[in-house]
């Protein structure tokens, strides 16, 4: 008979791995679907406190975004369609539907299976990455073409590299209690897996390894450790940016970071120069912050409202279409300025500081791992409040959503009631 356990899991992980080969509006069919669900068979859906929270957050940004769709203060003047409106609703609505879906499940999941998961999917995707770049791709690192231009990143993989990282260098207290995770099950998934990471050159994937390194090796505490450890990072990044480089290489594209996100003279000069792309980010977010303070104080406060758009000030072309109104940023936190104001940004940041930091080890059940399961999620959170400021954060349709996913999964796991097992003392529920 197949347990609840097992059935959850198996889920959890189809939803990680079909989200690589359906389009975008399938697999917001299916998680529309899943969330309907476990609606309808989950009776403790209402009373979880945590869970309740974190709807409460994300639900009050949307109601804000639709307060000026309906007064319409703005003072740029365009028209608004029902499409628009649907759009931005769902836009919004959808990391609540993944927190909630990967929350459930993962309360029937024990912790440690979560981990096998990271592992059966870190494992596929790295396989399907390989397969694409022996198809289409090239392994020259030093002129640029990766397999980022292919299919962008995998950020479970980023996790899976951080995990064996972890278990292979921390101390003892670091290391998660797994009877797979040996040390030459760990040499091999490095082996296989540590190409396919470096081949992305993805500054996003180094951000999430960071962040959950950062939480893992403990590098918060003020000790010789860590200080070490943080030093030659800093150094190391720091090099990175005073290099000589040239446009096209991996080098340049992190010294770009700064101005891509519109801070830096550098920024200044290329809107100059009229040289945007290199700089699109940034100037997606200089013009939807201008726009937004072109306009009265009720906007500022609750911003442009649902269905929204940000005015480029001429036509630009993309994806083979010219726009001069775009709905959608890269800058999450501008993103969510720029809908629904500072209010709606206060209660972003308070988001992404409670996924961050607001989870408390003492708060959970004695389950195995309890430890470094918490700061696997203090990690995934922290890497959701960096990445935010370039590619949308929890509001990103791609690989993001796998992660806000797995963010909940784990959650919820923190909470399962049994049975399971703390040394040799087996809890039946």
């Amino acid at each position: 008979m197949l347990s609840l356990n097992k059935l959850s899991i198996y889920v959890i992980t189809f939803l990680l791995i079909v989200e690589t080969f359906l389009k975008s509006e399938l697999y917001s069919v299916l998680i529309y679907f899943s969330i309907i669900g476990i609606i309808a068979i989950n009776k403790s859906f209402y009373t979880d406190k945590l869970q309740k929270t974190l709807i409460g957050i994300l639900s009050s940004i949307i109601l804000i975004s639709f307060g000026n769709y309906y007064f319409d203060f703005r003072v740029v003047d365009y028209n608004i369609s029902i499409t628009d409106l649907v759009r931005d609703l769902w836009f919004f609505s959808r990391p609540i539907f993944l927190l909630i879906i990967g929350y459930n499940l993962g309360k029937k999941a024990r912790p440690e299976e979560l981990v096998k998961v990271i592992i059966i999917v870190g494992i596929i995707s790295a396989t399907l990455h390989y397969i694409e770049l022996i198809q289409f791709g090239s392994l020259d690192l030093f002129e640029g073409r990766k397999s980022s231009e292919l299919s962008g990143s995998s950020l479970i993989e980023a996790l899976l590299f951080s995990i064996i990282i972890q278990n292979l260098f921390g101390e003892k207290k670091e290391k998660f209690e797994s009877d797979y995770l040996n040390k030459w099950s760990l040499i091999i998934l490095l082996l296989f897996i540590t190409p396919s990471v470096v081949l992305y050159l993805s500054r996003t994937m180094f951000i999430v390894i960071f962040a959950f390194l950062f939480f893992g090796f403990e590098l918060y505490k003020i000790n010789r450790r860590s200080i070490v450890i943080s030093s030659a990072i800093i150094l190391l990044v720091g090099s990175l940016f005073i290099m000589e480089s040239s446009e096209g290489i991996f080098i340049n594209k992190i010294q770009r970071s700064v101005s891509e996100v519109g801070i830096g003279s550098d920024f200044e000069n290329r809107m100059q120069e009229n040289d945007l792309a290199s700089v699109w980010r940034g100037y997606e977010a200089f013009r939807a912050v201008s726009q937004l303070f072109e306009n009265n104080m009720f906007v500022w406060f609750f911003g442009e409202g649902a269905g929204s758009k940000v005015d480029l000030k001429f036509y630009q072309k993309l994806g083979g279409q010219e726009f001069r109104f775009i709905p959608q940023l890269h800058n999450g936190y501008v993103m969510v300025l720029f809908k629904s104001g500072i209010v709606g940004l206060l209660l972003y940041l308070y988001l992404m500081f409670k996924l961050t930091f607001g989870v408390d080890e003492r708060s959970f059940l004695p389950v195995r791992n309890r430890k470094h399961m918490v700061n696997l999620v203090r990690g995934i959170g922290l890497s959701l409040f960096i990445i935010s400021i370039v590619i949308s954060g929890i509001y990103n349709k791609g690989e993001v959503g796998r992660v806000v996913l797995l963010y909940g999964a784990i959650l919820g796991s923190l909470t399962y009631q049994g049975p399971y097992v703390i040394g040799l003392l087996k809890i039946e529920q």
